[in-house]
């Protein structure tokens, strides 16, 4: 009982890198100053143009099966060794029927809306509540709230920035029956955007719905007006499924390694999240097997499988083997929605100090002359395959650009992305892998 309490003592406050260390990150690692110049945007494009074009890759779908097969050939012609696929058994959420949603403004009214991944179901006759505005849901609006109808009532949740999980848990704290999400960005062109994606991961809490801007501003109008309820049936539940994940390295001259990871899953044909982020791998993968790269430490190259549906696949592979994670890895990076045409390059991770760096690198790296896009530090998105690895206190670093508007809708295609941008976004994880790895 000791040893194990000693483990996750050890396991949540050991940081296996001190002040020291990280002041030798500030020094730049050998190979990285010619990346920008040596990595192809045709080649970026390639790749990125040739998993999009499977399709949906979600967990359980043929299109998973097909990409995970793409990205295991591609490691295995980059030239790395010990490629292999490890697989992972989880609890698969899925819709089994057609949900119904009806809003009584006090006609009734059905919009368009998705079920999002870990929402629990309703009793088959479906389930009626009132409708609530809580404005961005925040806990300063919950606050303003507190004690007003929130108990038993569908939560409508609108011009919010925080991440799904982060929203759908609260709004469970507060007794929601259901949450509303509204997407931030006004639809155009015809196209209706409604963002897909994981409310939380298994066990759910709640129904979590996602919306379009335009229909969250519909009812929070009626609302002002009339009392507003809605009508559930909600069809999903859980079946225990199987993926795997795809591993490749270049060997180092110690046991230590350095994981460089981008998940090949998507919802649709999801290029920007996250075909461009696995091309960035392949890409550096590529050229540094050319190049005959001995790092110090092994760069282990990951393509995960189910980030987007709870971060499965990186969970699976850390949580379960997290003493010997801890020992031997020394941080992890990953690209994931890269390439996109707007916004900023954003850096987030553990420790703060770490994404900092990352954003001076881009800077001293030429990022923002050489593309016309700013860098920010810390930002971007909290959940994502780095946070594994951060809950066990490894240096952690995400990746990403926007905010984007047509994330995980179908919307996210090949042919919209920047890719003298994403060059220069390889070009930036390589350097902080070679940082990790040669340090």
């Amino acid at each position: 009982m000791f040893g194990s309490a000693s483990m996750a003592w050890w396991l949540a406050r050991f940081e296996p890198l001190r002040t020291s260390d990280y002041e030798l990150l500030k020094q730049p690692a050998r190979g990285e100053a010619e990346l920008p110049a040596m990595l192809s945007e045709e080649v970026l494009r390639k790749h990125t143009e040739g998993l999009a074009a499977i399709g949906t890759r979600r967990g359980g779908t043929p299109g998973e099966t097909v990409a995970r097969e793409w990205v295991r050939e591609r490691f295995e012609r980059a030239g790395l060794h010990d490629v292999h696929v490890n697989p992972v058994i989880y609890p698969r959420w899925r819709r089994r029927q057609r949900s119904e949603v009806t809003f009584f403004t006090p006609a009734p009214y059905h919009p368009e809306f998705i079920v999002l991944n870990g929402s629990t179901p309703t009793p088959a006759a479906g389930v009626e509540h009132p409708l609530i505005d809580v404005g961005s849901g925040s806990e300063t609006e919950y606050l303003l709230r507190r004690g007003r109808g929130l108990a038993g009532a569908v939560h409508l949740i609108t011009d919010s920035q925080e991440p799904r999980r982060d929203l759908v848990l609260r709004a469970a704290g507060h007794s929601a029956a259901a949450v509303l999400l509204a997407n931030n960005t006004r639809s155009t062109g015809g196209r209706q955007l409604i963002e897909n994606g994981t409310a939380t991961a298994f066990p759910g809490k709640l129904p979590a719905l996602a919306i379009s801007y335009e229909t969250g501003q519909y009812l929070r109008q009626k609302l002002k007006d009339s009392r507003v309820r809605a009508l559930l049936h909600i069809n999903v539940g859980y079946k225990l499924g199987g993926t795997a994940n795809v591993v490749g390295e270049i060997p180092g001259l110690s046991s230590q390694f350095v994981v460089l990871a981008a998940h090949y899953d998507s919802w649709y044909s999801g290029a920007a999240d996250n075909a461009a982020g696995v091309a960035c791998l392949l890409e550096l993968a590529n050229y540094w097997t050319r190049s005959g790269l001995r790092p110090k430490r092994t760069i282990r190259f990951v393509s995960y499988a189910a980030e987007e549906e709870g971060l499965i696949g990186s969970l699976f592979d850390v949580f379960l083997r997290a003493p010997l994670v801890k020992a031997r890895c020394r941080g992890v990076v990953t690209p994931d929605v890269v390439g996109a045409p707007v916004g900023k390059l954003t850096i987030n991770g553990f420790p703060t100090m770490l994404a900092e760096l990352g954003a001076q690198v881009a800077n001293d790296m030429g990022y923002t002359d050489a593309t016309g896009y700013e860098t920010a530090a810390p930002a971007g998105p909290e959940y994502a395959d780095h946070w594994p690895y951060a809950r066990i206190k490894l240096p952690a670093l995400v990746i990403s650009k926007g905010p984007d508007p047509y994330l995980h809708t179908p919307f996210d295609t090949a042919d919209r992305l920047d890719y003298t941008d994403l060059r220069w976004t390889a070009a930036l994880t390589g350097a902080l892998t070679l940082r990790l790895a040669q340090r």
